[in-house]
C-alpha cells in the first residue's frame, strides 16, 4: 500500500489513546448502471493525516469524473475514469494515479470510497451540504456490503455484513471475519464532518465511521494493525441504516 507509514503510525497512536492492548457475490446482483451513477456527488474524505474534508465531484454516464471540489476549492486539473469490478463494486484511476475503489447502495445514490493511499468517505448524489451530525445518527441497525482487503488493498473477500450501535456507542455485528464487537468514540471523532472512530475489543482494530449527508447510509473501514505498526488487513464496507 503506497504511502502508508504515516497512516500505520496515526492508526497505532489511536489505538494506544484510546487504551487497546495488541493482541490476539459480486456486490449484490448486477448493481447500479453508469448512467444511475451519473451527477453531482457531495459527502466526506478524510484524508492519509486523519484530517476530514467536504469533497464532491462529477461523474457522467460513461464513468468519467470531473469537477473535483475539496472544501468548496476546485481542484481543476483533476480528473478520472471508473470500471466495473463486479455488481457495486467499482474501480477507479485518477489522472494523478492514484487508483481506488467504491461500494455503492443497490439504486447508486450513494458511495463509499477507498483509495491505495487510503483517502476514504463517503458520497451522496444531490448533496450540496452536511447536517450537524448527532449521537442518535449513528445508533440503530445496519445492513451493508463489505470487501475483505489485504496488505496490498487486494481484494481476499466480499459478502453481506451488519452491525449495531447501541446508546453507549458500543458496536457489535457479523463481519467478513466473523462476529466482532468494539466501542465508539463520538467526542474524540470529528462531529463537523461526521467521522467518528473507535477500536475492536479483541484485537488491535481501528474502526471509522462516515455517514452521509441525509444520515442514512454509511461507509465504514476497520484496519487489523499489529504491534510493529503494520496493517494486515481491512474490512472496507457500505452500510444503509434499518
Amino acid at each position: 500500500m503506497k504511502g502508508k507509514t504515516l497512516v500505520l503510525a496515526m492508526l497505532m497512536i489511536l489505538l494506544l489513546l484510546t487504551g487497546v492492548t495488541c493482541g490476539g457475490g459480486g456486490g449484490g446482483d448486477d448493481g447500479p448502471s453508469f448512467e444511475d451513477l451519473a451527477g453531482t456527488w457531495f459527502g466526506v474524505m478524510v484524508d492519509p493525516a486523519f484530517n476530514t474534508h467536504t469533497y464532491q465531484l462529477t461523474m457522467n454516464s460513461s464513468g468519467n469524473m470531473s469537477d473535483f471540489y475539496m472544501d468548496e476549492v476546485s481542484i481543476p486539473a483533476l480528473t478520472g475514469t471508473v470500471s466495473r469490478e463486479s455488481g457495486r463494486i467499482f474501480n477507479f484511476l485518477m489522472s494523478n494515479e492514484n487508483e481506488g475503489g467504491f461500494i455503492t447502495d443497490e439504486s447508486g445514490d450513494y458511495l463509499a470510497f477507498l483509495t491505495g493511499d487510503f483517502r476514504r468517505g463517503v458520497l451522496e448524489k444531490g448533496a450540496t451540504e452536511l447536517p450537524d451530525y448527532m449521537p442518535t445518527d449513528y445508533q440503530g441497525s445496519w445492513d451493508g456490503y463489505s470487501i475483505w482487503l489485504d496488505a496490498d488493498f487486494e481484494i481476499d473477500n466480499e459478502g453481506d455484513t451488519y452491525f449495531t450501535v447501541d446508546e453507549d456507542f458500543h458496536l457489535i455485528g457479523a463481519g467478513l471475519g466473523g462476529a466482532f464487537s468494539g466501542s465508539l468514540l463520538w467526542v474524540v471523532g470529528d462531529p463537523d464532518h461526521g467521522v467518528i472512530f473507535g477500536t475492536g475489543n479483541s484485537e488491535s482494530t481501528y474502526i471509522e465511521l462516515a455517514p452521509s449527508a441525509d444520515r442514512t447510509f454509511m461507509a465504514t473501514i476497520a484496519c487489523i494493525v499489529t504491534v510493529d505498526i503494520e496493517i494486515t488487513d481491512c474490512e472496507f464496507g457500505s452500510y444503509i441504516k434499518d
